[in-house]
């Protein structure tokens, strides 16, 4: 596992930080080096949405926003970046 956290460091520290154009790509390689299941299709009904790349959310005061999955996939990121540095 330590040598390809080391190569997705490597390829992903010469990207050009383009968020837009990358992130769905990064967040795949991410999943695939810590082991989690890729995200579903998203449907129509949001409520069915419970992991996808993209999903609407509405706050209590009825403003709605885009979450993307990088939040989930990020806390994973934390957890296993703990683990190898504890080593």
């Amino acid at each position: 596992m330590a040598a390809a956290v080391t190569q997705f460091i490597d390829r992903w520290s010469k990207s050009a930080a383009a968020e837009r154009a990358n992130y769905q790509l990064f967040l795949s390689e991410l999943r695939n080096i810590l082991g989690v299941a890729r995200p579903q299709p998203q449907q129509g009904d949001d409520a069915k949405n419970h992991y996808v790349f993209e999903r609407t959310v509405t706050f209590p005061e009825g403003r709605t926003e885009r979450i993307k999955e990088a939040f989930a996939a990020l806390g994973q990121a934390r957890k296993v970046g703990e683990r190898y540095a504890a080593r």
